[in-house]
Protein backbone atom coordinates (compact mmCIF):
# COMPACT_ATOMS: atom_id res chain seq x y z
CA UNK A 1 0.00 0.00 0.00
CA UNK A 2 1.32 3.42 -1.30
CA UNK A 3 0.78 6.37 1.16
CA UNK A 4 0.78 10.01 0.55
CA UNK A 5 1.08 11.44 4.07
CA UNK A 6 -0.08 15.14 3.20
CA UNK A 7 1.32 17.35 6.16
CA UNK A 8 1.46 20.85 4.12
CA UNK A 9 -0.82 22.67 6.37
CA UNK A 10 0.98 22.17 9.57
CA UNK A 11 2.87 24.81 11.26
CA UNK A 12 2.47 25.22 14.70
CA UNK A 13 1.25 23.47 18.16
CA UNK A 14 0.52 20.22 19.06
CA UNK A 15 -0.14 19.25 15.39
CA UNK A 16 3.54 19.97 14.66
CA UNK A 17 4.91 17.49 17.50
CA UNK A 18 2.27 14.63 16.36
CA UNK A 19 3.69 14.62 12.80
CA UNK A 20 6.88 14.89 13.59
CA UNK A 21 6.37 11.83 15.79
CA UNK A 22 4.78 10.01 13.27
CA UNK A 23 6.87 10.53 10.59
CA UNK A 24 9.75 9.05 12.90
CA UNK A 25 7.65 5.98 13.45
CA UNK A 26 7.28 5.68 9.96
CA UNK A 27 10.63 5.33 9.22
CA UNK A 28 11.38 3.01 11.99
CA UNK A 29 8.49 0.89 12.34
CA UNK A 30 9.22 -2.21 9.80
CA UNK A 31 5.96 -2.78 8.09
CA UNK A 32 6.86 -4.43 4.49
CA UNK A 33 3.73 -3.76 2.46
CA UNK A 34 3.70 0.17 3.50
CA UNK A 35 5.14 2.67 1.61
CA UNK A 36 5.33 6.17 2.48
CA UNK A 37 5.76 9.14 0.70
CA UNK A 38 5.51 12.76 2.25
CA UNK A 39 4.42 16.18 1.50
CA UNK A 40 5.81 18.34 4.12
CA UNK A 41 5.64 22.40 4.83
CA UNK A 42 8.28 24.19 5.56
CA UNK A 43 8.13 24.35 9.08
CA UNK A 44 8.01 20.51 9.08
CA UNK A 45 10.90 20.33 6.78
CA UNK A 46 12.87 22.44 9.27
CA UNK A 47 11.93 19.74 12.59
CA UNK A 48 12.68 17.08 11.00
CA UNK A 49 16.28 18.90 10.14
CA UNK A 50 16.23 19.93 14.00
CA UNK A 51 15.61 16.33 15.09
CA UNK A 52 18.16 14.76 12.59
CA UNK A 53 15.25 12.89 10.61
CA UNK A 54 16.15 11.87 7.04
CA UNK A 55 13.43 11.21 4.98
CA UNK A 56 14.79 8.85 1.87
CA UNK A 57 16.01 10.62 -1.33
CA UNK A 58 12.87 10.91 -3.90
CA UNK A 59 10.22 10.23 -1.08
CA UNK A 60 9.19 13.82 -0.01
CA UNK A 61 8.51 17.29 -1.33
CA UNK A 62 8.62 20.59 0.49
CA UNK A 63 5.24 22.96 -0.19
CA UNK A 64 6.53 26.23 0.36
CA UNK A 65 2.76 27.91 1.42
CA UNK A 66 0.03 25.92 2.89
CA UNK A 67 -2.61 25.56 0.79
CA UNK A 68 -4.98 27.51 2.90
CA UNK A 69 -3.20 30.56 1.99
CA UNK A 70 -5.87 32.45 -0.78
CA UNK A 71 -2.93 34.22 -2.33
CA UNK A 72 -0.75 31.80 -3.25
CA UNK A 73 -3.53 28.86 -3.18
CA UNK A 74 -3.51 27.87 -7.09
CA UNK A 75 0.30 27.82 -7.29
CA UNK A 76 0.10 25.55 -3.79
CA UNK A 77 -2.51 23.26 -5.40
CA UNK A 78 -0.72 23.17 -8.66
CA UNK A 79 2.48 21.74 -6.94
CA UNK A 80 0.62 19.59 -5.05
CA UNK A 81 -1.63 17.77 -7.83
CA UNK A 82 1.68 17.25 -9.67
CA UNK A 83 3.14 15.32 -6.07
CA UNK A 84 0.15 13.47 -6.05
CA UNK A 85 0.45 12.37 -10.07
CA UNK A 86 4.17 11.54 -9.78
CA UNK A 87 3.57 8.65 -6.86
CA UNK A 88 0.26 7.92 -7.56
CA UNK A 89 -1.05 6.93 -3.89
CA UNK A 90 -2.97 4.55 -2.82
CA UNK A 91 -4.17 6.51 -0.17
CA UNK A 92 -3.76 10.09 1.25
CA UNK A 93 -3.69 10.55 5.08
CA UNK A 94 -3.98 14.13 5.95
CA UNK A 95 -2.45 15.26 9.15
CA UNK A 96 -3.93 18.53 9.57
CA UNK A 97 -7.78 19.00 8.64
CA UNK A 98 -9.00 20.92 6.79
CA UNK A 99 -6.64 19.93 3.86
CA UNK A 100 -8.27 22.54 1.55
CA UNK A 101 -7.13 20.30 -1.38
CA UNK A 102 -9.19 17.68 -3.78
CA UNK A 103 -7.20 14.98 -4.49
CA UNK A 104 -7.78 12.22 -7.12
CA UNK A 105 -6.94 9.54 -4.95
CA UNK A 106 -9.56 8.37 -1.48
CA UNK A 107 -8.22 10.52 1.53
CA UNK A 108 -8.58 10.32 5.48
CA UNK A 109 -8.02 13.04 7.24
CA UNK A 110 -6.59 13.53 11.04
CA UNK A 111 -9.11 16.25 12.06
CA UNK A 112 -8.71 17.40 15.72
CA UNK A 113 -10.66 21.05 15.80
CA UNK A 114 -12.95 21.44 18.24
CA UNK A 115 -14.27 24.84 16.57
CA UNK A 116 -15.11 22.21 13.23
CA UNK A 117 -17.01 19.44 15.63
CA UNK A 118 -17.67 20.99 18.88
CA UNK A 119 -18.04 24.51 18.81
CA UNK A 120 -20.29 25.48 22.16
CA UNK A 121 -22.13 28.33 23.28
CA UNK A 122 -19.46 28.56 26.43
CA UNK A 123 -16.37 29.08 23.84
CA UNK A 124 -18.29 31.62 22.27
CA UNK A 125 -19.28 33.71 25.47
CA UNK A 126 -15.92 34.27 26.09
CA UNK A 127 -15.72 36.84 22.90
CA UNK A 128 -16.62 39.99 21.62
CA UNK A 129 -19.48 40.24 18.75
CA UNK A 130 -16.69 40.53 16.12
CA UNK A 131 -14.39 37.89 17.31
CA UNK A 132 -17.57 35.86 17.73
CA UNK A 133 -18.77 36.29 13.88
CA UNK A 134 -14.95 35.24 12.84
CA UNK A 135 -15.57 32.11 14.90
CA UNK A 136 -18.86 31.93 13.28
CA UNK A 137 -18.24 32.21 9.98
CA UNK A 138 -14.61 29.97 9.78
CA UNK A 139 -16.28 27.17 11.67
CA UNK A 140 -19.18 27.03 9.09
CA UNK A 141 -16.68 27.48 5.96
CA UNK A 142 -13.91 24.47 7.51
CA UNK A 143 -17.17 22.27 8.62
CA UNK A 144 -18.66 22.99 5.11
CA UNK A 145 -15.27 21.70 3.40
CA UNK A 146 -14.91 18.73 6.09
CA UNK A 147 -18.48 17.60 5.29
CA UNK A 148 -17.56 16.34 2.10
CA UNK A 149 -14.94 14.09 3.14
CA UNK A 150 -15.58 10.18 4.16
CA UNK A 151 -12.67 9.22 6.30
CA UNK A 152 -11.34 10.20 9.54
CA UNK A 153 -8.65 9.72 12.61
CA UNK A 154 -9.28 12.04 15.81
CA UNK A 155 -8.38 12.03 19.40
CA UNK A 156 -11.90 11.46 21.07
CA UNK A 157 -15.23 10.15 21.11
CA UNK A 158 -16.82 13.98 21.25
CA UNK A 159 -15.19 14.74 18.15
CA UNK A 160 -15.94 11.60 16.49
CA UNK A 161 -19.88 12.44 17.47
CA UNK A 162 -19.24 15.99 15.83
CA UNK A 163 -17.61 14.64 12.62
CA UNK A 164 -20.86 12.03 12.39
CA UNK A 165 -23.38 14.45 12.60
CA UNK A 166 -21.05 16.49 9.88
CA UNK A 167 -21.17 13.77 7.37
CA UNK A 168 -23.42 11.71 8.11
CA UNK A 169 -20.84 8.69 7.29
CA UNK A 170 -21.14 5.32 9.53
CA UNK A 171 -19.39 5.42 12.47
CA UNK A 172 -17.18 2.58 11.37
CA UNK A 173 -15.53 5.59 8.67
CA UNK A 174 -14.38 7.79 11.81
CA UNK A 175 -11.30 5.86 13.74
CA UNK A 176 -10.43 7.23 17.55
CA UNK A 177 -6.60 7.30 18.21
CA UNK A 178 -6.03 9.09 21.63
CA UNK A 179 -3.03 11.10 22.58
CA UNK A 180 0.26 9.72 23.31
CA UNK A 181 2.53 11.02 25.90
CA UNK A 182 5.70 12.01 25.25
CA UNK A 183 9.04 10.68 25.55
CA UNK A 184 10.39 13.51 27.79
CA UNK A 185 7.94 12.99 30.20
CA UNK A 186 8.84 9.07 30.22
CA UNK A 187 12.10 9.78 30.70
CA UNK A 188 11.77 12.70 34.00
CA UNK A 189 9.21 10.47 35.71
CA UNK A 190 12.21 7.46 35.82
CA UNK A 191 14.90 9.38 37.30
CA UNK A 192 13.25 11.74 39.29
CA UNK A 193 11.16 11.35 42.59
CA UNK A 194 10.37 14.94 43.69
CA UNK A 195 8.09 15.59 47.19
CA UNK A 196 5.56 17.71 47.01
CA UNK A 197 6.03 20.44 49.98
CA UNK A 198 4.16 23.42 48.46
CA UNK A 199 0.65 24.19 47.31
CA UNK A 200 1.36 24.62 43.41
CA UNK A 201 -1.93 24.74 41.63
CA UNK A 202 -0.37 24.39 38.18
CA UNK A 203 -2.15 26.28 35.41
CA UNK A 204 -0.72 25.09 31.46
CA UNK A 205 -2.65 27.23 28.80
CA UNK A 206 -2.04 29.78 25.98
CA UNK A 207 -3.82 33.22 26.49
CA UNK A 208 -6.73 32.11 24.53
CA UNK A 209 -10.19 33.53 26.21
CA UNK A 210 -11.96 30.24 26.26
CA UNK A 211 -8.98 29.24 28.42
CA UNK A 212 -10.50 31.04 31.21
CA UNK A 213 -7.13 31.87 32.68
CA UNK A 214 -8.00 35.12 33.19
CA UNK A 215 -10.86 34.15 35.89
CA UNK A 216 -7.75 32.74 38.33
CA UNK A 217 -7.71 35.49 40.43
CA UNK A 218 -11.73 34.80 41.64
CA UNK A 219 -10.55 31.21 41.87
CA UNK A 220 -7.67 32.23 44.42
CA UNK A 221 -9.71 34.74 45.73
CA UNK A 222 -12.43 31.54 46.40
CA UNK A 223 -9.62 29.74 47.96
CA UNK A 224 -8.52 32.52 50.25
CA UNK A 225 -12.18 33.25 51.72
CA UNK A 226 -12.77 29.54 52.81
CA UNK A 227 -9.07 30.10 54.72
CA UNK A 228 -7.25 28.72 52.73
CA UNK A 229 -3.73 30.76 52.87
CA UNK A 230 -0.95 28.28 51.65
CA UNK A 231 -1.42 28.11 47.91
CA UNK A 232 0.28 29.69 44.28
CA UNK A 233 -1.14 29.46 40.71
CA UNK A 234 1.44 28.84 38.54
CA UNK A 235 0.82 30.43 35.03
CA UNK A 236 2.83 29.99 32.07
CA UNK A 237 1.60 33.35 29.73
CA UNK A 238 3.93 35.46 27.77
CA UNK A 239 5.35 38.33 29.37
CA UNK A 240 3.21 41.73 28.64
CA UNK A 241 0.37 39.75 27.39
CA UNK A 242 -3.15 41.14 27.48
CA UNK A 243 -4.62 38.18 29.61
CA UNK A 244 -1.43 38.77 32.09
CA UNK A 245 -2.06 42.25 32.67
CA UNK A 246 -5.36 41.60 33.35
CA UNK A 247 -5.16 38.65 35.76
CA UNK A 248 -2.58 41.28 37.57
CA UNK A 249 -4.82 43.82 37.66
CA UNK A 250 -7.65 41.69 39.24
CA UNK A 251 -5.22 40.17 41.45
CA UNK A 252 -4.32 43.22 43.03
CA UNK A 253 -8.45 44.52 43.30
CA UNK A 254 -8.87 40.95 45.35
CA UNK A 255 -5.83 41.16 46.87
CA UNK A 256 -4.40 37.83 46.01
CA UNK A 257 -1.84 38.96 43.72
CA UNK A 258 1.14 36.92 45.96
CA UNK A 259 -1.02 34.16 45.58
CA UNK A 260 -0.40 33.85 41.64
CA UNK A 261 3.09 33.75 40.14
CA UNK A 262 3.83 33.60 36.17
CA UNK A 263 6.87 31.38 34.84
CA UNK A 264 6.42 32.38 31.37
CA UNK A 265 6.55 29.96 28.34
CA UNK A 266 8.14 26.34 29.77
CA UNK A 267 9.95 23.21 27.72
CA UNK A 268 8.72 20.13 27.81
CA UNK A 269 10.65 19.30 31.19
CA UNK A 270 10.39 22.21 32.82
CA UNK A 271 6.31 21.16 32.44
CA UNK A 272 7.40 17.77 33.77
CA UNK A 273 9.02 19.42 36.48
CA UNK A 274 5.87 21.83 37.23
CA UNK A 275 3.78 19.11 37.45
CA UNK A 276 5.38 16.59 39.76
CA UNK A 277 5.92 19.84 42.51
CA UNK A 278 2.56 20.80 42.05
CA UNK A 279 -0.80 19.85 43.80
CA UNK A 280 -3.21 20.42 41.47
CA UNK A 281 -2.97 21.03 37.67
CA UNK A 282 -6.33 23.26 37.09
CA UNK A 283 -7.95 23.37 33.36
CA UNK A 284 -10.59 25.93 33.49
CA UNK A 285 -10.76 25.66 29.44
CA UNK A 286 -14.50 25.51 27.84
CA UNK A 287 -13.61 23.97 24.60
CA UNK A 288 -10.56 21.14 23.41
CA UNK A 289 -10.16 17.89 21.67
CA UNK A 290 -8.02 16.27 23.34
CA UNK A 291 -6.09 18.36 26.28
CA UNK A 292 -2.00 17.05 26.47
CA UNK A 293 -2.04 18.61 29.55
CA UNK A 294 -4.73 16.56 30.86
CA UNK A 295 -2.93 13.18 29.27
CA UNK A 296 0.29 14.46 30.58
CA UNK A 297 -1.47 15.36 34.50
CA UNK A 298 -2.51 11.60 34.73
CA UNK A 299 0.69 10.29 33.38
CA UNK A 300 2.84 12.76 36.20
CA UNK A 301 0.07 11.75 39.05
CA UNK A 302 -1.19 15.03 39.84
CA UNK A 303 -4.55 15.46 40.59
CA UNK A 304 -6.60 17.62 37.82
CA UNK A 305 -9.72 20.19 38.16
CA UNK A 306 -11.14 20.78 35.29
CA UNK A 307 -14.52 21.68 33.58
CA UNK A 308 -17.34 19.49 33.02
CA UNK A 309 -17.23 18.55 29.55
CA UNK A 310 -17.48 16.10 27.40
CA UNK A 311 -14.00 16.54 25.41
CA UNK A 312 -12.32 16.22 29.41
CA UNK A 313 -14.24 13.20 30.54
CA UNK A 314 -12.78 11.34 27.43
CA UNK A 315 -9.82 11.73 28.90
CA UNK A 316 -9.98 11.64 32.47
CA UNK A 317 -12.83 9.58 33.16
CA UNK A 318 -13.11 9.52 36.85
CA UNK A 319 -9.71 10.44 37.44
CA UNK A 320 -10.26 14.61 37.78
CA UNK A 321 -12.57 16.78 40.03
CA UNK A 322 -14.96 18.46 38.12
CA UNK A 323 -16.74 21.90 37.92
CA UNK A 324 -19.99 23.14 36.30
CA UNK A 325 -18.48 26.15 33.32
CA UNK A 326 -18.70 29.00 34.86
CA UNK A 327 -18.90 28.10 38.50
CA UNK A 328 -15.62 29.65 40.02
CA UNK A 329 -16.80 29.08 43.43
CA UNK A 330 -17.32 25.55 42.62
CA UNK A 331 -13.70 25.46 40.88
CA UNK A 332 -11.97 26.82 44.33
CA UNK A 333 -13.79 23.98 46.18
CA UNK A 334 -12.98 21.55 44.49
CA UNK A 335 -9.38 22.42 44.91
CA UNK A 336 -9.72 23.00 48.14
CA UNK A 337 -10.80 19.34 48.70
CA UNK A 338 -7.59 18.19 46.95
CA UNK A 339 -5.72 20.49 49.19
CA UNK A 340 -7.67 19.11 52.22
CA UNK A 341 -8.74 15.65 51.65
CA UNK A 342 -5.26 13.15 50.86
CA UNK A 343 -8.22 10.52 50.28
CA UNK A 344 -10.17 12.32 47.82
CA UNK A 345 -6.40 13.16 46.30
CA UNK A 346 -5.56 9.83 45.80
CA UNK A 347 -8.70 8.63 44.13
CA UNK A 348 -7.80 11.04 41.65
CA UNK A 349 -5.21 9.48 40.58
CA UNK A 350 -5.48 6.91 37.75
CA UNK A 351 -3.77 3.67 38.06
CA UNK A 352 -0.33 3.15 36.07
CA UNK A 353 -2.20 0.02 34.82
CA UNK A 354 -5.42 2.04 33.38
CA UNK A 355 -3.58 4.80 32.37
CA UNK A 356 -1.47 2.22 30.02
CA UNK A 357 -4.76 0.58 28.59
CA UNK A 358 -6.04 3.70 27.54
CA UNK A 359 -3.32 5.44 26.36
CA UNK A 360 -0.86 3.49 23.40
CA UNK A 361 2.33 4.52 22.82
CA UNK A 362 3.53 6.54 19.70
CA UNK A 363 4.42 3.08 18.03
CA UNK A 364 0.87 1.68 18.84
CA UNK A 365 -1.10 4.67 17.46
CA UNK A 366 0.93 4.76 14.34
CA UNK A 367 0.35 1.02 13.53
CA UNK A 368 -3.36 1.85 14.47
CA UNK A 369 -3.31 4.34 12.10
CA UNK A 370 -2.09 2.60 9.32
CA UNK A 371 -4.42 -1.02 9.97
CA UNK A 372 -7.75 1.77 9.89
CA UNK A 373 -5.65 3.15 6.48
CA UNK A 374 -4.98 0.02 5.28
CA UNK A 375 -9.13 -0.78 5.80
CA UNK A 376 -10.09 2.43 4.04
CA UNK A 377 -7.69 1.82 0.84
CA UNK A 378 -9.37 -2.13 0.68
CA UNK A 379 -13.24 -0.81 1.23
CA UNK A 380 -12.76 1.87 -1.61
CA UNK A 381 -10.51 -0.37 -4.34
Amino acid sequence: MKILLNASTINVGGGLFVTINFIKESLTASLEHVEWHYLISEVVDKELNIASVNLPQGSYSVINRSPAKIISRKKTLRKINEVEKRVSPDIVYSIGAPSYVSFDSTEALRLTNGLITHLNSETLSCYGFIDRQKFLTKSFIQQKIVGRSKYFVTQSDTAKRGILKLTGESPNSVKVIPNSISKTFQDYKTVTNTNVNENFIFCLAAPYPHKNIDKIPLVAHGLKESGYHDFKFILTLPEGSKVLNEINQESKKLKVSDHILNVGKLTQKECAEWYEKSSVVFLPTYLETFSATLLEALFMETPIVTTDFSFNKDVCDDYAAYFKPGDWRGASEQIDRILSESSFRNELIMPKKVFEDKFKSFRENYLETVEFLNEVYEKES
